[in-house]
């Protein structure tokens, strides 16, 4: 448990001194800026790990896990809205009628495609990891501390005005200029979490 708290200590250490130091950070949390591409970069580390450093055996597992991780990456890319009118994640996307049904069709494709893979991984994996979460294993308690950054940064911080909004309610100035450097630094943890996690699961093997 250890290294994950240091490790969103850390992370929201940087944010407030992202939020409260007066300089020009846009080149830091900017969409392509240094934070989401330093994101995307160890996304790629961690896909690399875990093709390469597991035994064969693993292969499946392996697989599904590379593929929860590209799509994170992708998502991170903004893939979801790159070849589309707007993201295929909205609900507006399917109720637009400016939207063609192909067009439609084809991210709702992508979109069970995604849930297919995360619950394939979610089914192989689930009885070890609640057991190791339990247990406070740390490969385990990494997965999930990566699960809990992507639900705050991805449900909750990405977008949060206009959520608020929809509700009638409004965020504060500060807050509606500043939240997007939390939800950048959060999801750069997300990556980070998972190579800990990676790690330590080496390590456990190596000692048996």
């Amino acid at each position: 448990m250890k290294p994950y708290v240091i490790l969103l200590i850390s992370l929201l250490v940087v944010s407030g001194v992202l939020i409260f130091t007066p300089f020009e950070k846009g080149f830091l949390v900017k969409e392509g800026g240094v934070i989401e591409v330093s994101t995307v970069v160890l996304y790629g580390v961690l896909i690399g790990l875990l093709l390469v450093l597991r035994n064969l055996r693993w292969l499946w597992g392996n697989i599904l896990c590379s593929l929860c991780v590209l799509v994170l990456l992708f998502r991170e890319l903004d893939f979801d809205k790159a070849f589309t009118t707007m993201g295929i994640f909205k609900s507006n996307f399917y109720k637009s009628d400016s939207i063609s049904l192909l067009e439609k069709s084809s991210g709702l494709f992508v979109t069970l495609l995604i849930l297919a893979i995360f619950s394939f991984t979610f089914r192989h994996y689930r009885k070890s990891l609640w057991l190791g979460i339990r247990q406070l294993k740390k490969p385990e308690l990494g997965v999930a501390f990566a699960i809990a950054l992507a639900m705050v940064s991805k449900l909750i911080l990405d977008g949060l005005p206009r959520k608020l909004d929809n509700i009638g309610l409004t965020l504060s100035e500060f807050l509606q200029e500043n939240h997007g450097i939390l939800e950048e630094v959060l999801e750069l943890g997300i990556p980070l979490s998972l190579l800990f996690s990676l790690h330590y699961l080496r390590l456990q093997g190596s000692e048996k």
